[in-house]
């Protein structure tokens, strides 16, 4: 549609990780309202040097609602005050009928609420909430050298650039924290300004009282506003699961719906919205001559198997297939070394005893099998003079079409289950700055690429079919695979004369 939701994605993308990370049982969020403030009516410059949104923003603030009301997360508000000032208020209530309270914030006003019931959800470099810190009241003193009680008193003398607050001049970091230390809070400060020395410092306290009084009412979060709140209404059991999907199908959010919580009941609401699935124990082995046919008769009794390969070179076309592993289902994978594969020059790719039942395997279009980049297996397998049937799923294809950033296994496994397996493509490869890998490094790597293949399967086939595009990578995508294959092996011929007339037509008719 062209409509830019850039931010409206980023504020999406936030809400879902906090929601994930965090599970929590009640949420609530606020949002400043348009108008001055009791801030800006003690002082005019407040803020003042901060330029406005710009429009690209404004124009997706409807958006950012819109994501908050699929959610059903309450929104609240207060005339005059700020959004810090209303989480203030409800952190203070719902700890005080006894909840534990994350307040997710990329402002450092807020670390002034930390208590021993109250968190702060606060993030990295460059406000990223990729890498996030939760602070509790030793973060806090680690932070400022002070207590959560004191931050106020701490940038109302040093002052706050980010909000034109502007404390007292000529006062640092290490002097506000060491005279909070050394005396308490503001007010603390000027029952006892007789006993500050050197003298510059007592003069630059006595002469800015004022404004160093103004700047602590500035800086302190309001926590008592006459909110009418209900902690049943905050019940993360009212969001639907459905209803956002829906928003985001309409936003072309394709890429979150996945990172959605509650997915095994998409519905109504959901008491088990932040369920942790249970991890799966793996079973991987290595193939030898006295194991080869229990695992191919394994194979035989399951109808979905995941394959994943090792070549010489990453360029498919020159590349020779060096080991095979296969996984017949979550957390179980079986290694096939290069021991028992022989040379396509021999036409035959197995030549071991019992090695014709894995070419039957191979072959038998019933038991369907997942790849990621099934073209460089399928190219790997016809170079050593052995076709595939049944291969109806690539999970790197599948990635692509729902809008993945990052293609390669690792990426995704990383992405979607947590998990780091280590350089595995160069290794499966060979493209790496090592020259050769052990054959242990081949067989784990392989045997995990099998393992999370037929995982990634499962989650993509999935969300495909959850955006309605199963019909387009059953029908259109896949099928296309073994052509462009055939392409690459057959090569195409060119007309060079009539591609060279052509370029000097149209370079005649640009210059």
């Amino acid at each position: 549609t062209g409509e830019v939701v850039g931010a409206a994605f980023g504020f999406a993308s936030i809400l879902i990780k906090v929601l994930t990370d965090l599970k929590p049982d009640c949420y609530a969020i606020s949002f400043d309202k348009k108008g001055p403030t009791f801030r800006h009516e003690m002082f005019k410059d407040y803020k003042a040097q901060r330029p406005p949104m710009p429009d690209e923003l404004v124009s997706q603030l409807g958006r950012v609602r819109q994501i908050v009301d699929a959610f059903n997360m309450p929104v609240y508000e207060q005339s005059g005050f700020e959004a810090d000032d209303v989480l203030g208020t409800l952190a203070t209530r719902a700890a005080a009928e006894g909840m534990e309270v994350i307040i997710a914030s990329g402002d450092a006003d807020s670390m002034q609420l930390v208590s021993p019931d109250i968190r702060i959800l606060y993030p990295g470099p460059a406000g990223s909430f990729s890498n996030t810190s939760l602070y509790d009241e030793a973060a806090v003193r680690a932070k400022y050298g002070l207590g959560p009680e004191h931050v106020a008193d701490y940038k109302a003398l040093m002052g706050d650039p980010s909000d034109n607050i502007p404390g007292v001049p000529g006062i640092g970091p290490k002097t506000a924290q060491k005279l909070i230390e050394e005396y308490g809070g503001i007010e603390d400060i000027y029952k006892n300004l007789d006993k500050i020395s050197p003298p510059g410092l007592q003069k630059k306290l006595a002469d800015n009282a004022e404004v160093a009084r103004q700047s602590k009412i500035l800086t302190t979060i309001v926590c008592d506003l006459p909110l009418d709140f209900s902690i049943q209404e905050c019940r993360s059991e009212h969001y639907n699961r459905q209803k956002v999907v829906d928003l985001f199908r309409e936003l072309e959010f394709f890429r979150l719906i996945h990172r959605l919580p509650g997915g095994e009941n998409p519905g109504g609401g959901m008491t088990d919205m932040f369920n942790t699935p249970q991890k799966v124990e793996t079973r991987y082995i290595v193939a030898n001559g006295q194991n080869l046919d229990s695992i191919v008769k394994r194979f035989t009794e399951t109808k979905e198997l995941a394959l994943a390969v090792s070549g010489t070179s990453e360029e498919a076309i020159d590349a020779r297939l060096t080991a095979l592993a296969i996984s017949p289902a979550e957390g179980e994978a079986y290694f096939i070394s290069a021991e028992f594969i022989g040379s396509a020059s021999g036409g035959q790719m197995f030549v071991s005893e019992g090695h014709p039942g894995l070419i039957a395997l191979l072959t038998n279009k019933n038991i369907t099998k997942t790849a990621h980049n099934a073209k460089y297996l399928m190219n790997l397998l016809a170079s050593a003079g052995q076709e595939i049937q049944g291969l109806d799923f690539d999970t790197m294809l599948s990635a692509h079409l729902l809008g993945e950033k990052n293609l390669g296994i690792k990426d995704l496994v990383f992405e979607h289950f947590g998990v780091e397996i280590a350089d595995v493509e160069n290794i499966l490869t060979q493209n790496g700055k090592k020259k050769s890998f052990s054959a242990s490094e081949l067989s784990e790597a392989a045997q995990l690429v099998a393992d999370y293949t037929f995982r990634l399967k499962g989650l993509f086939a999935a969300q495909l079919a959850e955006i309605n595009l199963i019909d387009l990578f059953v029908n259109v995508e896949m099928p296309l695979v073994p052509i462009l294959l055939g392409m690459e092996r057959s090569c195409i011929m060119l007309d060079t004369d009539l591609l060279k007339g052509m370029a000097e037509k149209v370079g005649g008719q640009i210059f």
